[in-house]
């Protein structure tokens, strides 16, 4: 599964469901959100050919806690597609 993370922008429209404060990562610089409608299951070998293409570029892993805060937001969001929130269920999550 894959999560986008963006900028909250003043006067545009954003998702607060799961809002991420600059710090919490070394990757968030500035206060932003999880963007759960464009949320994508794909298969690990996939994500891998993206990566190693730099289509995706890799960041270190969140720690536990904003993981866990993160991943409680798809079945939360209205915004995160059903097939997504299904596939969430099935892995027990």
């Amino acid at each position: 599964m894959l999560l986008t993370i963006s900028t909250v922008k003043v006067g545009i429209w954003h998702d607060d469901t799961r809002i991420l404060q600059p710090g919490c990562h070394e990757f968030i610089k500035v206060k932003s959100f999880v963007d759960y409608r464009h949320a994508l299951v794909k298969r690990c070998d996939s994500i891998s050919k993206l990566v190693d293409g730099w289509t995706y570029h890799a960041k270190p892993d969140f720690d536990e806690g904003l993981t866990d805060y993160i991943l409680s937001g798809v079945p939360e969001s209205d915004m995160t597609p059903q097939y997504v929130i299904e596939y969430f269920h099935s892995l027990g999550l």
